[in-house]
């Protein structure tokens, strides 16, 4: 009897041993996340995740901002598509840690950053006082091997959390979030799927933030300074560029993917006025502007304003960019047109715009009268996370209503 015991005890055993294992994966709530961008020293980006309650969306947190994305589980391995870029982390499940990496095919189908994710813990993220104060506003200069260029630094604190943004005179870096730290230093971090910054510094005991690092995932890096600076001021937006001499209209030329070819005198654009705008689906502060001019479109289009879109994409294969321009415009929402312009250089942007004496920066912004006058030009955009947006956004609509009774 007891042979057939154990004979049957063995058998039951050997029968589990052959079934396959069953996995509850889940996000329980919020993860740290971080990505390498410095494998030789170690610097991590951090940025946090938090989930919704269905699994099948997470949100990117950068501060006061949450990017909602899908999300979708196999197994052990968790996909996170960066929508509306062409970007995703793959990763998988290391007890109740995540590791994979980040995939930015803007860069190439090779370009992938370490991902890993824990749950947050939350005793360190509570907020301490160091003694430590930030001015509000700083005087900043970057600085690689071939340019030296200045920024603003807005910031906010509370206690050692830290948030804000820096604002060059071509864009924004968009919402920053981070700590200062109990020895002084100055962590600032955003990831949207499209740009990973990570910003570190020093305060020093002059109140200056010294010794400054800028990572841009793990390709770039350039060194910086701030001092505060409450006068401080960047070059006027509008002022960055202008007609040629020999233009006072728009002048431009696009070939349409039907053969068609839409320049300046096509019967689209008589009689009417214009908003052209010139961008990548690549850029965040392009999403910003397309935000923004998609609250103006449903204010002024059923009063007769036209907003043209015009990308110049991050690859040389029409194909690929008039698809992701198509797949951009629908997760996007956009309603208004946009065509596809040529890839991505500021060379390019003139020849197909010849009437500007020169182009520095994906967004910008033209408005036209009825008549195809050029009133504006705008380069670059300062977006909500900055101290310009409402001003931006008040001026702009000033025009438009202008433009619309002329």
């Amino acid at each position: 009897m007891r042979y057939f015991l154990a004979l049957a005890l063995i058998m039951s055993l050997l029968a589990c041993e052959n079934e396959p294992v069953s996995f509850n994966y889940r996000i329980e709530g919020p993860m740290r996340a971080t990505l390498l961008v410095d494998s030789k020293s170690g610097e991590r980006l951090p940025f946090l995740l938090k989930p919704g309650s269905q699994m099948d969306s997470i949100a990117v947190v950068n501060g006061k901002e949450q990017l909602w994305v899908p999300l979708k589980q196999k197994g052990d391995s968790l996909f996170i598509t960066l929508t509306p870029y062409p970007s995703e982390i793959k990763a998988r499940w290391k007890g109740n840690s995540l590791e994979g990496y980040w995939y930015n095919y803007n860069k190439g189908p090779d370009y992938r950053i370490p991902f890993e994710a824990t749950p947050v813990d939350p005793e360190l993220t509570k907020s301490k006082d160091y003694g430590f104060d930030l001015a509000e506003r700083y005087e900043v200069w970057f600085e690689d091997e071939e340019d030296k260029w200045p920024a603003i630094a807005e910031l906010g604190q509370e206690q050692n959390q830290v948030f804000g943004t820096f604002r060059t005179e071509t864009g924004d870096y968009r919402y920053l979030d981070g700590q200062l730290h109990k020895d002084g230093q100055l962590t600032l971090a955003c990831f949207d799927g499209a740009h990973a910054f990570l910003f570190k510094a020093e305060l020093n005991n002059s109140g200056q933030l010294a010794n400054g690092v800028f990572y841009s995932g793990n390709h770039y890096q350039a060194q910086w300074q701030g001092t505060p600076n409450a006068s401080f001021q960047l070059t006027d937006p509008d002022s960055l560029s202008a007609l040629l001499p020999d233009f006072s209209a728009a002048d431009f030329e696009i070939r349409l993917p039907n053969g068609r070819t839409l320049s300046y005198g096509d019967s689209l654009l008589q009689n009417q006025a214009t908003l052209i705008q010139i961008l990548g689906t690549w850029c965040p502060n392009c999403r910003d502007e397309t935000e923004y001019l998609k609250t103006v479109n449903e204010r002024y289009a059923n009063r007769g304003l036209r907003i043209l879109a015009f990308s110049f994409e991050a690859t040389r294969d029409t194909d690929l960019a008039e698809k992701r321009i198509s797949d951009y415009r629908e997760q996007m929402e956009v309603p208004y047109p946009m065509f596809h312009a040529g890839f991505a250089n500021k060379k390019k942007a003139t020849e197909v715009f010849p009437m500007l004496d020169r182009f520095l920066s994906y967004p910008t912004l033209i408005y036209l009268d009825r008549e195809m006058n050029v009133r504006k030009i705008h380069t670059g955009f300062n977006g909500p996370a900055t101290s310009e947006y409402t001003s931006f956004v008040n001026q702009s609509d000033q025009l438009i209503e202008q433009l619309l009774i002329e």
